[in-house]
């Protein structure tokens, strides 16, 4: 009984792991669209906190990271996201996105 029990609250705080994991990367995509870059920030951070991440959930993670840094004018850091995402998940969907953005942050730490 008391395997059963324990089996039970296991998969019970899994559960909720994943459901404040995927509120949060939800959360910071809406944070970014309207230009909230540090509640964005603050979300990525409480996504990656709550239990391992699929291979697409790290991708969008940072990637909407690297947006949060590059909005607070943290460039450098934003540039070391998207290349994370590039060279981590190269085969996703956030890979060519990455990319992008990193032509643009080259073009603007150049001038």
């Amino acid at each position: 009984m008391k395997v059963l029990l324990i089996l039970s609250m296991s998969t019970l705080l899994l559960g909720c792991s994943n459901l404040v994991k995927n509120g949060a990367i939800i959360e910071a995509q809406n944070e970014l669209d309207v230009n909230n870059y540090a509640e964005a920030l603050e979300n990525t951070n409480i996504a990656e906190s709550f239990g391992d991440l699929s291979e697409a959930e790290s991708a969008k993670l940072h990637y909407l990271r690297a947006l949060s840094l590059e909005g607070l004018d943290r460039l450098e850091e934003a540039a070391f996201s998207y290349r994370y995402v590039l060279e981590q998940h190269g085969t996703s969907a956030y890979a060519g996105l990455a990319q992008e953005k990193l032509r643009e942050l080259n073009k603007v730490t150049q001038n």
